[in-house]
């Protein structure tokens, strides 16, 4: 069951969360970009710097900014499929968001999204869960909300803006939001988010009725302050995009699913 809502009367603005100082882990370090282009999250490709994570292996980053509230994570391979959990930790005990990641080919449609990384001792990691045969690289890039960066503002209207540029579905637990993607775009915008109740919901891609090109499956304790948001790369025409709400029929989810990139098509179709 689907209901159209206004967002903002539901949820609210997005709360900025001030992290404390915190920590420096041993693996990694997380640092502020040099720029970011706001509507060009595929810039990290050619600006950032690549961290290869093998099967089986485990990378981390530590936030040495304790300010640092949301980075932009990508990850790639070179034509084999992509499988990966990724976790943001508060502490030695506490993980508010697991991503599990997977689709047939990481060159192809690669993982885009901005991760929000609110409180204090945090940390992001990644597994590459698939086998010795599908390395993967990984870039990540952190942004500084409370002092006003040019790159935490570009962060920030990546994941906000996507609210103002179409009406968002209210997706009950346990339902179903789906669309077949449109052939004039390239690549699409998501952007998933509760009222500060637990997030729990799948994405996936299908080709035809039982092809399953790419899955994720997102869990965050607070789908308020750790929302999901992601750009999808559209396998082709006639594409289905799915999100299931996995949560109990008390707990709702704020789905936006708009084009992030059009093709030569839909550019001429919008002049």
């Amino acid at each position: 069951r689907k209901v159209n809502a206004d967002p903002d009367a539901l949820y609210g603005p997005s709360p900025i969360v001030s992290a404390q100082p915190t920590r420096s882990l041993e693996r990694g370090s997380l640092r502020t970009p040099s720029r970011t282009v706001p509507g060009d999250l595929y810039r990290i490709w050619s600006t950032g710097s690549p961290v290869v994570a093998q099967g089986g292996a485990l990378r981390t980053w530590s936030f040495a900014n304790p300010n640092i509230d949301r980075v932009h994570l990508a990850m790639r391979t070179g034509g084999c499929p992509l499988s990966v959990r990724v976790e943001f930790w508060q502490g030695p005990d506490s993980t508010p968001q697991i991503i599990d990641v997977f689709n047939e080919d990481g060159n192809i449609c690669p993982f885009n999204a901005v991760i929000c990384t609110p409180g204090e001792q945090k940390t992001l990691a990644i597994r590459n869960t698939g086998g010795m045969e599908s390395p993967l690289n990984a870039f990540l890039e952190g942004d500084i909300g409370d002092l006003g960066t040019r790159g935490s503002a570009d962060l920030r209207s990546e994941t906000e803006r996507i609210l103002h540029m179409g009406i968002p579905q209210i997706v009950q637990g346990g339902a179903v939001y789906s669309k077949i993607i449109d052939p004039f775009i390239d690549r699409l915008q998501v952007l998933l988010k509760t009222d500060g109740s637990p997030l729990s919901a799948r994405v996936e891609l299908m080709e035809g009725s039982r092809s399953l090109k790419q899955a994720i499956d997102v869990y965050s304790n607070d789908g308020r302050d750790c929302p999901f948001f992601a750009v999808f790369e559209s396998p082709g025409a006639g594409t289905e995009f799915r999100i299931v709400n996995d949560s109990d029929g008390d707990s709702s989810l704020l789905v936006s699913v708009e084009p992030y990139e059009l093709n030569n098509m839909g550019r001429s179709m919008s002049t």
